[in-house]
Order: structure tokens, then sequence, then C-alpha cells
């Protein structure tokens, strides 16, 4: 069951850097543009640790994106297209940041008796809701300025 669990949160981390790929390419404003780059590196630093710690239990990881992330730069180039990827669109990326924050709880929670794993996991939630804290102080930022 863990390892369901650490593959689904694999397979969000690998959606989640496909997605801000994307969005980087897409964002115009210089310092959303260096937040989501941010964020490719955190979601590629973590994927890279899931895998390997899948590979070492035995586990096949796959690093092929699922379909939602095919869904989600879809949205981003909509949106992108439509709006531009702004302070209102980084409640978007926020929310899926915390649906992240989620798995990792769940992942936490069954990696009870491999105590090591739960550690790499706890340290990586941390890290991503240090970036959600400063997705949202950036967005409220830019709010104050109006873009």
């Amino acid at each position: 069951m863990a390892n369901q669990s650490l593959k689904a949160l694999h397979t969000m981390l690998v959606d989640a850097e496909a997605g801000y790929i994307e969005a980087a390419k897409d964002a115009s404003v210089p310092s959303i543009v260096a937040l989501f780059r941010d964020m490719v590196d955190l979601h590629r630093r973590h994927h890279a640790a899931m895998h390997s710690a899948l590979i070492a239990s035995g586990e096949s990881a796959s690093d092929r994106e699922s379909l939602m992330a095919t869904v989600n730069k879809n949205v981003v180039w909509v949106r992108s297209a439509l709006t531009g990827l702004s302070s209102a669109s980084l409640a978007s990326f926020v929310n899926g940041e915390e649906k992240i924050v989620a798995e990792y709880e769940g992942a936490i929670e069954l990696a009870k008796d491999a105590p090591e794993i739960a550690e790499v996991l706890a340290r990586q939630e941390q890290a991503l809701l240090e970036k959600i804290m400063k997705m949202r102080t950036l967005s409220t930022a830019m709010k104050s300025i109006g873009r």
C-alpha cells in the first residue's frame, strides 16, 4: 500500500514538473518565470529522489506524464492565451500544490514503518510548503501593484 502511495506521488511530481516547464515558457512576468523555474527544479529533485526510492524498494517507476499532465498543460496554455499568467493564476498553481501536499501527508502516514522514507517525504513536503508560501506572497505583492 505504501508503494502505491509513493507511485501516485511520483506521478504527481512528474506531472507538476512538466506543467511548470510549460508555464515558465508562457509566463511573461520575470518574477513569475523565476518562481516557475524554481518549481521545475524542486519537483525535478523530489521526483528523482522518489524515483530512486521506488527502484531501491524493488518497484518500477515510470517517468511518463499522466493524462492529467496533458490536461494541466492545456489549461495553462489557454489561461496564458486568454488572460496571461499573472497573480490571479497563481491561485490555481497553489491549489495544485496543495493536492501534492495532501498526497505527501498520505504517503508519510503510510511510510511509518520505513522511517528513512518518511523523513525524506517530510523534508520534501516542508520544502513544497515553503514554495507555496512564496507563491502566495508573490501573488499578494503583484495584486497590490495591479499585475
